[in-house]
């Protein structure tokens, strides 16, 4: 499937390389990206990572293949019992962000992106 933003949720143990080295290789092709370890509610701590790629287009097969997602399936919407997939995004980069500070459980400092935070000083959705 070819997609313009998308989301990979792999789990933590699952996770055999590096996000940081894997966004450097995208630079070309990347837009924006934001990525957080989601360990705060559930059992099983996993990495939300926002990809953006706009105005191109990219396989989800080829992003499973940079981070070895073993069995990885596509889906437009989460479903937590798989430990790793990838999904469609159809919300702004913005609200992916407030997305990861959702409930207050999450702090700025605790996201890696390259997207502009000035926006969440004036959300109504986050507060410190």
């Amino acid at each position: 499937m070819k997609l313009r933003k998308m989301e990979v949720v792999i789990d933590q143990d699952a996770l055999v390389v590096d996000i940081d080295k894997i966004i450097c290789n995208l630079d070309n092709v990347l837009k924006e990206y934001a990525y957080i370890l989601h360990d705060k509610d559930i059992a099983r701590p996993h990495y939300h990572i926002y990809l953006n790629f706009y105005p191109n287009f990219v396989t989800t097969e080829s992003i499973a293949n940079l981070f070895q997602l073993k069995d990885m399936q596509s889906f437009t919407n989460n479903d937590q019992d798989l430990e790793q997939y990838i999904y469609k995004v159809n919300v702004s980069s913005q609200d992916m962000l407030l997305f990861y500070l959702r409930c207050g459980q999450y702090r700025l400092e605790e996201i890696t992106t390259n997207i502009a935070l000035s926006f969440i000083a004036k959300s109504k959705m986050y507060r410190k």
